[in-house]
């Protein structure tokens, strides 16, 4: 129970770290020299948020359900099971998954471009099922 109260804090800290440079790019042109900067902020943060993100499911699943899956696909796939997020939701974490894998590749600025576009839509998402949880986690037994 605690491990989860701590997981799930420290996917808030890392969501709310997502969100500041998202809302700093809006208001910065992309012929500005630091909007790359910013864009590849973004997506490195995307990469750790996205992380605690479907290891808080894990860690939930496996503590209030006891089912126990590997990997961030099918953790998502039980969550809808288990009604912790709907199949709405589930397309978009299972595009964020693919999203996460070709954040090696954003030397490509095509790439970049579009998995930052797409985070904005992945942040939303997790805020969602982040309200969502926070009435869950603490009743939590």
């Amino acid at each position: 129970m605690e491990r989860l109260k701590i997981r799930f804090d420290v996917f808030l800290k890392a969501l709310k770290t997502l969100k500041k440079p998202i809302k700093t790019i809006k208001d910065i042109g992309k012929d500005d020299y630091i909007y790359d900067m910013i864009r590849d902020s973004i997506i490195k943060r995307f990469e750790f948020t996205y992380e605690t993100f479907w290891q808080l499911l894990k860690e939930l699943l496996e503590e209030e359900f006891k089912i126990f899956v590997v990997g961030p696909g099918n953790i998502f796939r039980e969550s809808v099971r288990m009604k912790l997020i709907d199949e709405q939701e589930l397309q978009i974490c299972l595009e964020m998954g693919r999203d996460r894998n070709q954040t090696s590749h954003t030397y490509k600025e095509a790439v970049a471009e579009a998995i930052a576009k797409d985070i904005v839509q992945y942040s939303k998402t997790m805020s969602a099922i982040a309200k969502r949880l926070e009435n869950t986690i603490p009743k939590i037994k």
